[in-house]
């Protein structure tokens, strides 16, 4: 959590037929106080708001479909953000934008959205997969990894939030 006082991470519980569910949970970070975040099911890759006050998260909607949602910590207002795919959510250090990656035209390339999930917009637009988007702390500047065509050479890239400028750093 953004003041480090708890930790939000999916797991799998077994439900009483024997089959694995994923949940999401918060504890503190002395290992108590371990709770469910209620209304969410199937879901991976959590990431904490600037104020703390939601989640962002994948959900697993089946036959390969991800999309990003997000929730309060006390379970009310689920929203889903995207209906076209997504993985990888992060918040802007200001809370207003949330990037992400997305194969929806093809390969998988990094957008960037409004913390509501309005103005989704493509910032990638090379020949690689590009993933796991990290923005700068003051929010100017965001990295992210990109693989060749045979997913044999991973890099390191940064570009300026509005996709601009993008260049290898290694």
């Amino acid at each position: 959590s953004p003041d480090g006082r708890e930790i939000v991470f999916s797991g799998q519980a077994i439900n009483n037929h024997g089959e694995g569910e994923s949940l999401l949970y918060i504890i503190d970070t002395q290992g108590g106080n371990l709770r469910v975040i209620p209304n969410v099911t199937y879901y991976m890759q959590p990431a904490w708001s600037p104020d703390g006050e939601k989640i962002a998260y994948v959900q697993n909607e089946g036959n390969d479909l991800l999309n990003i949602m997000t929730i309060n910590t006390d379970g009310s207002n689920l929203q889903q953000l995207t209906s076209s795919g997504g993985s990888g959510p992060a918040w802007s250090p200001d809370g207003r934008k949330i990037a992400f990656g997305s194969t929806r035209d093809g390969k998988k390339n990094i957008y960037a959205m409004n913390a509501d999930g309005s103005n989704q917009t493509r910032l990638t637009s090379n020949d690689r997969d590009n993933h796991s988007p990290c923005w700068s702390p003051d929010g100017r500047m965001i990295t992210y990894s990109s693989k060749d065509n045979i997913n044999v050479y991973s890099a390191l890239e940064v570009m300026n939030a509005d996709g601009s400028n993008p260049f290898k750093i290694i």
